[in-house]
């Protein structure tokens, strides 16, 4: 009795090219989208915080009249930043408060990625800009959505001024687990809720888009 072969048929070259091309093809395409999406996500904690400055802010203005500067705080494991100070008894058209740094009250305490000293408030600038421990943030004139001028302050964020958590940071002291994943972010933010976003050579004015 003759045994009976059966044969079997695998995949010819060109099959297996054209779903090579199709996996490149979906790979092209949800990678960048895959990326955007991270760093959306993690843009959002500074987003949320800046909501709550921006309230805070306009909380202050119908009892003290102005609205306030909040400044800068370089990134310190004994040093906080200023968003959790106490509100100033009074500010100047200009913004400035007595006394002078104030804050609005907002402990962000230890989070993922922002520490307190990466945020800045700044009163009546003219254009999309902001000075984080020396380093200049600004949204360029020619980015995609770019308004006119603020209105009324800018909310500045600065992922590089934000303090890592190490095991000599101090209590009460606000500190960013995840501090270096963010260390190129930038974002700002208006009175309107008009918020600007860059992850990385924020020179560039297509780096920067809306949130």
């Amino acid at each position: 009795m003759r045994a009976t072969r059966t044969k079997t048929q695998g995949f010819t070259m060109v099959e297996l090219l054209v779903v090579l091309v199709i996996i490149a093809i979906l790979a092209a395409v949800a990678v960048p989208i895959y990326l955007a999406n991270v760093d959306k996500s993690k843009a959002s904690e500074g987003v949320a915080a800046m909501s709550l400055i921006r309230q805070a802010q306009r909380d202050y203005k119908t009892t003290g009249g102005n609205y306030f500067n909040v400044a800068d705080v370089a990134a310190s494991t004994t040093v906080d930043g200023n968003l959790k100070l106490a509100l100033p008894t009074s500010a100047t058209v200009a913004g400035v408060p007595t006394p002078n740094p104030s804050g609005v009250k907002v402990d962000v305490g230890t989070t993922q990625y922002f520490s307190s000293h990466a945020y800045t408030v700044s009163v009546g600038p003219a254009t999309w800009t902001a000075t984080i421990n020396g380093v200049t943030l600004l949204v360029p004139a020619s980015a995609v959505g770019f308004p006119a001028a603020p209105v009324d302050f800018v909310i500045a964020i600065s992922g590089a001024n934000s303090s890592a958590c190490v095991t000599s940071t101090g209590a009460g002291i606000s500190c960013a687990t995840k501090a270096a994943e963010v260390s190129t972010y930038q974002l700002m933010m208006d009175n309107s809720g008009r918020t600007f976003v860059c992850y990385g050579t924020c020179g560039t004015a297509t780096n920067w888009s809306t949130y």
